[in-house]
């Protein structure tokens, strides 16, 4: 008894099952979780997985917006994580389980007592794949500050279309917007403040970040900062402005009948077993994909949809100014596209590395899998003016061009999204809003089965340093453990005070021209003021990392 007492003194458990605390949430019910620990001082953290904040999105509810979780009368055991959404990695029938219900979030947290800021995190994985599990706290717990990570549907299940009430659309947005309202009002119980959230993602996972800063649905703010890792909303990739011809070709792939009716699309999609309706959405992306970004979808962001979370395409949204402004961080890797280059691009040339190429036929390649046919001859023009020289062009072998179209991947994909969402805020927030790049080659790659060559610091490698995961990635050598200790500083303090500092980084000021300042964060963390140098960045040092 006298341990026990220690234990709810030291750590602020409102309740305690033996050793596991129990929250009780007014109003919805008890929660059990756990105790872990953080990867440096092995300070403690109490941990919550996989609450409900909405009922199980199935049946009829398929493809509708989210319903809030009934009260439970148990007590809800969130000692250990739950299920993923269905996703291609993940799917498997369970007779006596419901897939479909997925949506829930995790809370770590360092005492129960506190009123903590809140990081809201928002996984990526191109809405294919991915859970809440990735945002692992023991980096970023070490700071006075609470990690919620939330699940939302995927794929065809969070992003299918037919622009009608029974498809309606960008479900995934609604699904996050309910778990922040979740978070806002029932974190007192966690020891977090409500009114101090925090948002933030990486990849896709910061392009439905940035949707929730320019969305109408959101009337009144539910967050007050946002970090944006490269992604945002103006990224070509993410959206859909003819949903509805995919939709009918995945209902075709499902054997539907009537698909060229949005009433037999939906019928059909609506009542397709879960399994099915993934299968059907992989044959449809593996017989589509070769023909070019725009050709599938059912994972994109759709414009003018039913419920007008993306009223707009968000190039004209984003340039509301009645809208909501939040301080932000946005930023990327330095090699941000080489992701792209060896899982997308290089599968679909076919070319040796050292035979000579036809370089228009190459861009032609590249550009139709990243902007469709919008500003072909454009980008096409800049691509050769700009990201080769001549001898590169006169070789033009692969392995002399590699580097130029990374860079031509990451200004499309990414540095210049999230430099248009910069600018567009820093014009109302000049002293709020921040810029970076992440030039730091550690030990890991978060995505490191490339090929033979390790393409610089590529998407996600910044994670690296914010969250132990992957598990093959958690030992940090020294030199990686003090990057890791100088993101998390400044990420942390941007979410408890909105300026990014660390003892480690002398100054990061503000944005205050169109291209900067902004932090080179690395070894010296340099503080640099033409972004647009970052746009060749590839092909000035990238080295072949073995």
């Amino acid at each position: 008894m006298v341990l026990l007492k220690i234990f709810v003194f030291l750590f602020g458990v409102a309740a305690t099952v033996g050793f596991q605390p129990l929250v009780v949430i007014p109003g919805v019910g008890r929660v059990a979780g756990t105790i872990g620990s953080t990867a440096w001082s092995k300070r403690p953290i109490i941990q919550f997985h996989g609450i409900k904040y909405a009922e199980s999105p199935n049946g009829p509810n398929r493809f509708q917006p989210p319903v809030k979780a009934h009260p439970w009368g148990h007590v809800y055991d969130a000692s250990k994580p739950g299920p993923a959404c269905p996703s291609f990695k993940n799917m498997v029938e369970d007779p006596g389980r419901d897939v479909e219900d997925c949506l829930t979030l995790t809370i770590h947290t360092p005492a129960l007592t506190g009123r903590f800021p809140v990081m809201f995190y928002i996984h990526g994985e191109f809405f294919f794949d991915g859970s809440s599990e990735e945002a692992q706290p023991n980096y970023l717990l070490e700071k006075d500050v609470v990690l919620v990570s939330v699940q939302y549907r995927l794929a065809p299940f969070g992003f299918l279309s037919t622009r009608s009430a029974e498809i309606p659309g960008n479900m995934a947005a609604l699904d996050v917007i309910m778990a922040l309202e979740w978070v806002k009002t029932n974190i007192p119980f966690f020891g977090g403040n409500g009114d101090e959230i925090t948002i933030f993602g990486q990849g896709s996972g910061a392009t439905l970040a940035h949707l929730l800063m320019i969305t109408p649905v959101i009337e009144q703010p539910i967050f007050r900062r946002v970090i944006l890792q490269s992604g945002s909303m103006l990224s070509p990739y993410f959206i859909n402005e003819n949903p509805f011809d995919h939709a009918m070709d995945i209902a075709y792939k499902a054997n539907c009948t009537r698909v060229n009716t949005v009433e037999g699309v939906n019928n059909c999609l609506v009542r397709l077993p879960a399994s099915k309706l993934i299968a059907a959405f992989g044959e449809h992306a593996k017989s589509k994909e070769k023909d070019g970004i725009g050709r599938y979808g059912g994972f994109q962001w759709t414009v003018d949809d039913f419920y007008g979370v993306l009223p707009m395409h968000p190039a004209r949204l984003v340039r509301d100014t009645n809208r909501f402004y939040y301080p932000m961080i946005g930023g990327v890797t330095k090699n941000v596209g080489s992701y792209f280059f060896t899982r997308q691009i290089l599968k679909r040339l076919h070319q040796p590395n050292h035979i000579k190429v036809d370089v228009e036929d190459i861009l032609e390649v590249v550009l139709k899998h990243t902007i469709g046919d919008d500003d072909f001859g454009i980008w096409k023009t800049l691509a050769a003016e700009n990201l080769f020289d001549v001898e590169q062009i006169e070789n033009s072998t692969l392995a002399a061009l590699e580097a130029g179209l990374i860079d031509l991947l990451s200004n499309i994909l990414y540095k210049g999204p999230v430099l248009q969402a910069v600018q567009m805020n820093s014009k109302l927030l000049p002293n709020d809003t921040y810029l970076y790049t992440f030039d730091y080659k550690g030990q890991y790659s978060r995505y490191p089965n490339q090929g033979t060559r390790h393409y610089g610091v590529s998407l996600s490698d910044d994670n690296l340093y914010l969250f132990p995961y992957p598990p093959e990635a958690a030992r940090l050598n020294p030199e990686d453990t003090e990057m890791a200790q100088t993101m998390v500083d400044l990420w942390t303090s941007f979410a408890i005070t909105g300026v990014p500092e660390s003892d480690e980084v002398d100054d990061w000021p503000s944005v205050a021209m169109v291209t900067g300042p902004y932090l080179s964060i690395g070894e010296d963390d340099i503080v640099r003021f033409d972004f647009t140098e970052e746009m060749t960045r590839t092909n000035q040092d990238l080295q072949s990392y073995d």
